[in-house]
């Protein structure tokens, strides 16, 4: 009777890879940028915004938001990658011919709303607080006792500055 039983294979389970999850990713920045716009489009009309767009891309910004006849010229950026203490924000436009980075001025755009996409956490700043900056560095998670706590967490959902 010892052949009757068949044999059972013992099959190990794979052991677990210690690989942090990535998220949402886009195959090209312009298709994560009009992500975020879309997020943005959603977030204020669910606030009572009106938004316009300008017709094509030639607008130093994106969006114009009108509050109860408050127009505000808004231009969106969005960032997805956590280096373990912040994420890292360019807030500077790039020209399509060159390599070279243009910030935003007061007499173009009057905020700046960043998107922080793992944590659909929205930081709206006024273009004047940012003077002259390329790229900004938000930690939403971060306590405010922390070394790494950002000087931009006051703007943190901070929609009433629009109104």
């Amino acid at each position: 009777m010892k052949g009757l039983h068949k044999k059972t294979r013992r099959t190990r389970k794979p052991a677990p890879t210690k690989k942090r999850p990535r998220g949402k990713r886009f195959r090209t920045p312009k298709l994560q940028g009009e992500f975020a716009e879309m997020l943005f489009w959603i977030k204020c009309a669910t606030l009572g915004f009106i938004l316009s767009k300008p017709w094509g891309d030639s607008c130093r910004y994106d969006f114009i938001a009108d509050y109860h006849g408050r127009l505000s010229r808004v231009q969106v950026k969005s960032v997805r990658h956590f280096d373990g203490h912040s994420y890292a924000a360019q807030i500077a436009s790039r020209s399509s011919r060159s390599a070279h980075q243009r910030c935003y001025t007061a007499s173009e755009v009057d905020f700046v709303a960043v998107c922080v996409l793992p944590k659909n956490t929205w930081y709206i700043i006024p273009i004047l607080v940012l003077r002259n900056r390329s790229a900004i560095r938000v930690a939403p998670e971060v306590p405010r006792q922390h070394p790494n706590y950002s000087k931009y967490e006051r703007f943190r959902e901070a929609w009433h500055l629009m109104r």
